[in-house]
């Protein structure tokens, strides 16, 4: 487990693209994190600068309302999912996630805990803490 103070959104981006470059591209595929923390803790600023560093040039928003969004990249498809606002967790299932498995080479979940019995075992957990106003820690983890 890892423990990193990050401050501010500049800084989380950063972060997100360092974690890029330690995972890939010798990652496992698909590549499946979990993201934890609350509303506005940086989880999608953290996958902004992921992203970014493997070559998505498109603007990455939090598919709040839509649940997946996926980028062609240098890896591969990369899939994001925000599973917020899922009503309940077989819903899972019509978003077409057994397709999203199979054809993603990154898959990052956000609010896994809503369908957690009907996804994969996660390689990285990733939490996103407030510190103060600007400040967060992200604690990374292995899945064992």
């Amino acid at each position: 487990m890892s423990i990193n103070k990050i401050q501010g959104g500049d800084a989380m981006q950063a972060f997100g693209a360092s974690l890029a470059k330690q995972w890939f591209p010798s990652a496992h595929k698909p590549l499946v994190i979990y993201f934890k923390g609350d509303l506005g803790s940086g989880k999608t600023t953290l996958v902004q600068g992921l992203l970014a560093e493997l070559g998505v040039s498109e603007v990455v928003t939090s598919p709040t309302y839509t649940l997946v969004e996926q980028y062609d990249a240098d890896v591969g498809l990369i899939s994001h999912l925000d599973l917020y606002r899922l009503e309940q967790p077989s819903d899972i299932v019509a978003l077409g996630f057994e397709d999203i498995y199979t054809s993603s080479a990154l898959i990052l979940i956000e609010w896994p805990a809503k369908a957690i019995q009907h996804l994969p075992q996660p390689n990285y957990f990733i939490e996103c803490l407030y510190t103060d106003h600007d400040e967060r820690s992200v604690i990374i983890s292995r899945a064992t």
